[in-house]
């Protein structure tokens, strides 16, 4: 190995700059304008998720910024409601719930949906969940609805 690496013999990348990274990207909490752009078919392969083998619509989003930048943002949904083992509906569940009402498509076709909300502007409400204990900052979906 070349010898210029020893310069960096006692360095270490931390787990706190894995999250200063991380949290570069991220959106603040707020409302953005944004358009569906792909949306793809994923089984859901975790064990521990209760959307094991279930195959979710996995969206990939423009969000618009105030500052005229374009961010991508990733998030799942399917029609069916189901419920994690606290009891609460997972987020995929609700999302496609979101999806549902702000297309107008309550009681169609869930392919409907998504074909509708691939053609259409959308509010997407952004939370911004600071990490704890270790864990990295993420942002989150929390609602959808007509621009």
């Amino acid at each position: 190995m070349s010898e210029f690496l020893d310069i960096w013999e006692k360095s270490v990348v931390s787990g706190e700059d894995i999250n200063s990274v991380k949290a570069e990207g991220l959106l603040p909490t707020n409302w953005y304008e944004g358009q569906i752009q792909t949306v793809e078919g994923r089984i859901v392969d975790k064990t521990d998720n209760a959307l094991f083998g279930k195959t979710v619509a996995h969206c990939a989003v423009d969000l618009y910024t105030d500052d005229g930048k374009v961010k991508k943002f990733w998030f799942d949904a399917l029609p069916d409601q189901i419920r994690s083992t606290t009891g609460r509906l997972t987020t995929a569940s609700k999302n496609g719930a979101y999806l549902a009402t702000a297309t107008g498509t309550v009681g169609k076709s869930f392919k409907e949906t998504m074909t509708q909300a691939m053609q259409s502007r959308l509010k997407f409400r952004i939370s911004l969940a600071e990490g704890k204990n270790g864990q990295s900052s993420k942002n989150w979906l929390n609602e959808i609805k007509a621009a």
